[in-house]
This record gives structure tokens, C-alpha cells and sequence, in this order.
């Protein structure tokens, strides 16, 4: 029996969307992965990447959102390096509740990352401008896990993970919208039309009908989209065929819950439908419009 996380903490937690359910499930995998089994150690990153995004999105919520590449490369780090001392099964590990000893080590990979590395890292995007090819900008930003995880299992997952990384300028669009502009100011601040822009935002949703990515989805086809919580905060989500429901990070508004969404989406691959109602409160567009623009895709 694991010790119950501190009240505080718990509540934390579930303000960026952690249920019960995922308390359990992480528990028994970290079970597993203690008794040798290589899969869990696996799952239990994959059931963990919602709240590795929620904490890294936090952070660059906190000191700019266009470090949150690399916020999310360290929040990765901190998961991997997480799972691999908790699968080491000792009398620490061994009670400690898996979320909780997880969320420990992706903070601790975030806080070390301001503290040492953001000084460096800003002095760098600083002489960044629109005029640097879009090659170099994404070659300077790209992020990879550092040395310390060493398992090619976690490499294996890193990998899948970075097949699904957007084009420099998907990336570009996709940090925009991140900061709250709309598809046409987008379009302005990078002098492209509107239909681009969107062409672009739905390039980065057609992974999700790639027929390799379908193949590797362990449950199927499903839905996704926001919900509004009783504490007037709101909650991405993505409901799998079979009925699993996977939360994608809570926020304040329907807007950035759908982009913690969005993002969740883009890194697993998933082949999804989303509800035209839903997504029309995220996107800014009316449902007629939506139903269009998601036409090719559904």
C-alpha cells in the first residue's frame, strides 16, 4: 500500500487534470515495471505524458511561451529519469504513490532548467529574428533527452515521439496560437493568408490519419474535446473507442485547454474525431465553418 500523496499536492495535481483513475493505473504499472516488466516502464511514460505537458506548459506559461520546446524536453527528461529510479524497487520507491514521485522528478528537471540554463538559452533567442532561415531557427531549438537517460527503451519512446515534431513553421503557427492569436492574426504576423494558416493547422492534425500512427494506437479510433469543470476551469480530454478517457491537462480557459489538448494530440498520434461544438469554442469559428474545414480529416 502506498503512502497518500499530501492534500496540498493533490489538489495540484488536479488542477491539471490527474483522476483517480490515473493514480491507479500508474500505481500498477509502477508495479510491474518493479517486478522487471520493460512494457510497463514504457506504458507508464505514455499514461505520464499528460501531466509531463501540463507541468512544462505551466512553466512556460510562467517565463514565455516560446521556450516550451525546450520546457518539454526537460519535462520528458525528468519523466524518463523518474520511471527508471522508481522501477528500481526499494523501500522509498516502493511506497511512494507513482504520480506523485513522477511529478517530483519532471518539477525538479524544470526548476533546474530555469535556474542554470534559462539565462544561456535566453541570451541565444534574443539575437533570433524573422529574418534567420527557418532551418536554423529549428536546428537551434531542437530538443533531444540529455545523456542521463540511457535506456533504449526511453530513446525508442523519445523517437516516436519526435517522428510526429512539426515543420519550422508549423511550429511558428502552432507558438502562436499558444500566446493567443487568432488564425487571421497569425496570418498577418507572418504575411501568409488565412486559408494557409489553416492549411497549416489542419497539416498538423492530418498525422492524425496517417495509416502507420492508426496501426500503432493500442485503442482505436475515438473522440476528443474540452469540458467545462464544476470549478469553472476547463478540461481537455481524448475518449478512446473502447471508453478510456485520457485527461490532456486542465486550464482557465477553453482555448488553452484545447491547445494543452492539441498538443497531447500531435505528440501521441492519435486518430481522432472531434466534437464540431466543441472545437468551435477553441478555434473561434462557427460550426458551420468547422464542419467544413474538418471535412478532409474526418
Amino acid at each position: 500500500m502506498r503512502k497518500p500523496l499530501d492534500p496540498a499536492l493533490t489538489a495540484d495535481l488536479g488542477r491539471l487534470g490527474i483522476t483517480e483513475a490515473d493514480y491507479t493505473t500508474a500505481d500498477d504499472l509502477a508495479d510491474k515495471a518493479q517486478a522487471g516488466d520493460e512494457q510497463a516502464k514504457r506504458r507508464l511514460i505514455e499514461v505520464c505524458m499528460p501531466l509531463c505537458i501540463a507541468l512544462a506548459s505551466r512553466r512556460a506559461r510562467g517565463i514565455g511561451l516560446h521556450y516550451v520546446d525546450d520546457l518539454l524536453s526537460e519535462a520528458f527528461v525528468g519523466l524518463c529519469e523518474g520511471v527508471q529510479v522508481l522501477a528500481r524497487k526499494t523501500p522509498t520507491t516502493g511506497k511512494r504513490n507513482a504520480i506523485g514521485f513522477l511529478a517530483f522528478y519532471i518539477r525538479g528537471r524544470l526548476i533546474r532548467y530555469h535556474d542554470d540554463g534559462l539565462s544561456a538559452c535566453h541570451t541565444t533567442r534574443q539575437r533570433r529574428n524573422f529574418d534567420v532561415p527557418l532551418e536554423t531557427v529549428n536546428s537551434q531549438s531542437d530538443p533531444r533527452p540529455e545523456s542521463s537517460v540511457t535506456d533504449p527503451l526511453l530513446f525508442e519512446l523519445w523517437e516516436e515521439i519526435r517522428a510526429s515534431a512539426m515543420s519550422p513553421i508549423e511550429k511558428r503557427i502552432l507558438n502562436l496560437r499558444f500566446e493567443g492569436h487568432t488564425p487571421q492574426e497569425i496570418a498577418k504576423l507572418l504575411n501568409l493568408s488565412p486559408h494557409k494558416v489553416w492549411r497549416h493547422l489542419r497539416a498538423i492534425e492530418s498525422r492524425l490519419d496517417d495509416p502507420e500512427a492508426r496501426k500503432k494506437q493500442p485503442h482505436g479510433t475515438g473522440f476528443y474535446g474540452v469540458k467545462k469543470m464544476p470549478s469553472g476551469t476547463y478540461r481537455g480530454y481524448v475518449q478512446y473507442a473502447d471508453g478510456k478517457q485520457v485527461s490532456t491537462g486542465r486550464a482557465k480557459t477553453a482555448e488553452a485547454a484545447a491547445r494543452l489538448r492539441e498538443t497531447y494530440i500531435a505528440l501521441h498520434k492519435i486518430d481522432a474525431k472531434s466534437n464540431a461544438h466543441l472545437l468551435s469554442e477553441s478555434a473561434g469559428l462557427p460550426d458551420a465553418e468547422l464542419s467544413s474545414a474538418s471535412a478532409s480529416r474526418l
